[in-house]
């Protein structure tokens, strides 16, 4: 019924599904029209989408993408997305969040998505090394994407990039090429113990944005263990990084002596020109 209605009506130009629970896979194809597609979907749902004159696509399973009470994220199913056509030309905006794609889907990214400038990667569990190129894409946000590791980026168009997550994993990222004015927002939680080797992921991260004008939140929710001496004795890495604005969020019971040791690894990860303190 629900094929027979889309194909009915194949002058619609937005269209909304929000869980259906009443089949595992369904088509959005035969929309010559369509230009803005959401898509809500429930465990273990896919969806084929065809639509060659598509400009806007949202993917979500907000159901699904936070951690259960067991700590059961491994064992629970994801659902996806399929894009049977080998180019979509108009797609100037992608969103994903909770879909189960892998590293493999960024490889044809260009050749697919000609034309993307916005692309949104939210709580996407199967990623861990991606590389990202696109003549096209101007603005990138990663988030809450907690196994990934590495990413590169060859986006000589890209005006913003955006970086959080809840994990106490910094990944390491590589901009081989990239305008001359671009802005970099990155935010982290702090959940775990944060040491002297966190320090120096956090300072190769904000040394790969060197080029870009750098905004960084940090939240402490942890114990901080960094000693200056020690830093200076075992590591040799370039001077601080230069961050336009530095957010510090710090949990209430953390104590006088913690809060002296995250500002001495902040500080000598970066120089910021505007510092906010929050508790």
């Amino acid at each position: 019924m629900f094929n027979n209605i889309i194909e009915s009506c194949s002058f619609i130009e937005v269209l909304e599904v929000w869980y259906i629970q009443v089949f595992d896979d369904f088509k959005v194809t035969k929309l010559n029209n369509l230009k803005e597609l959401t898509v809500r979907l429930f465990e273990n749902q896919w969806v084929k989408v065809e639509a060659p004159k598509l400009e806007l696509l949202t993917c979500t399973d907000d159901e699904n993408w936070f951690e259960g009470e067991d700590g059961d994220e491994e064992d629970r199913l994801t659902c996806g997305i399929r894009f049977p056509a080998s180019h979509y030309q108009n797609l100037k905006s992608l969103l994903f969040s909770g879909i189960g794609i892998d590293d493999t889907f960024f490889i044809d990214l260009a050749c697919k998505f000609p034309n993307l400038e916005d692309l949104m990667v939210r709580y996407c569990q199967e990623l861990e090394s991606i590389k990202i190129s696109s003549q096209s894409l101007k603005r990138i946000e990663l988030m809450d994407n907690k196994k990934l590791v590495e990413a590169q980026f060859e986006v000589p168009k890209i005006l913003a990039f955006e970086y959080s997550n809840v994990c106490d994993i910094i990944p390491r990222f590589l901009f081989a090429t990239a305008s001359s004015c671009w802005t970099s927002s990155i935010c982290l939680w702090c959940m775990e113990h944060v040491d002297v080797s966190w320090f120096v992921k956090l300072k190769e991260l904000l040394a790969s944005l060197f080029q870009s004008e750098v905004s960084l939140d940090i939240d402490f929710i942890c114990s901080v263990a960094f000693d200056l001496n020690e830093i200076r004795d075992i590591v040799k890495i370039r001077e601080p990084q230069e961050v336009q604005k530095l957010t510090i969020h710090f949990d209430w019971m953390f104590s006088l002596e913690k809060g002296f040791s995250a500002l001495d690894g902040l500080f000598w990860v970066c120089r910021p020109k505007y510092v906010r303190s929050e508790e």
